[in-house]
């Protein structure tokens, strides 16, 4: 599978975490704000906290054998969002893809599209591993659908939050 997002650290306070996810591939219009889609992204194993996630999931898993990461999502919130909508498959509007291409400055957000999305759960040694600064590709996306899709269209839901029409109870 090719790779969707880059995903960057912007914040860890424990409990919440703040991840810039950066589209990469043409075809992705969209960033996901559900639970699916977050543990995709946190649980990465070719981020660079990976082998620390491992550590402390393995610790877990020993102390509750029926230990899952779902129930520790308290609420997923998109902060912000640039340059989208975007029509899938086409370039940012006014450009072309060899105009794209030619950019040579990325470290703004993606001109396909950028998001920050903020991840709060219950346990902040579910987040422990994710460093500011760290930044890697994702193939991440929204397996389960479980929770609103942003594409940049005006009063669409960039919210999920534990009990609130989420099915959690």
């Amino acid at each position: 599978m090719s790779d969707l997002y880059t995903v960057t650290v912007l914040a860890n306070t424990g409990h919440t975490v703040e991840l810039r996810l950066d589209i990469i591939h043409p075809d992705v219009v969209d960033i996901p704000v559900s639970p699916s889609f977050a543990t995709l992204l946190v649980e990465d194993e070719f981020a660079p906290g990976a082998a620390a996630y491992k550590a402390w999931w393995k610790a877990w898993v020993a102390r509750d054998p029926a230990a899952d990461p779902g129930p520790l999502y308290r609420q997923l919130e998109l902060v912000d969002l640039a340059h989208l909508p975007r029509t899938q498959s086409e370039p940012p509007t006014g450009m072309t893809w060899d105009d794209l291409d030619a950019i040579t400055d990325r470290s703004g957000p993606s001109l396909l599209g950028s998001g920050v999305l903020r991840i709060t759960v219950d346990d902040p040694g579910y987040l422990a591993h994710l460093v500011p600064g760290m930044t890697w590709n994702s193939t991440a996306w929204n397996e389960q659908e479980d929770g609103p899709t942003a594409f940049g269209v005006p009063g669409e839901p960039r919210t999920w939050a534990r009990g609130e029409g989420s099915g959690e109870g």
